[in-house]
């Protein structure tokens, strides 16, 4: 992945920061007890200077305004 990040040419997908996703995804499927809906907001391989998600949590657990 460091190759492909340092030469700008392709060798692994962007869409392999899905799978960090995933990865950050899980301790908050646990905490609630259900599937949480994570996003990728930027990629280190598309282009950003680093990974971020998006976590959306379940609207039972969510404070009203």
């Amino acid at each position: 992945m460091q190759t492909s990040i340092v030469s700008g040419k392709p060798g692994v997908s962007p869409l392999f920061c899905y799978c960090s996703a995933g990865f950050e995804k899980l301790p908050f499927d646990v905490i609630f007890g259900e599937p949480v809906k994570v996003e990728v907001i930027e990629s280190a391989l598309g282009g950003s200077n680093r990974c971020r998600f998006a976590i959306t949590i379940p609207k039972q657990f969510r404070r009203s305004p």
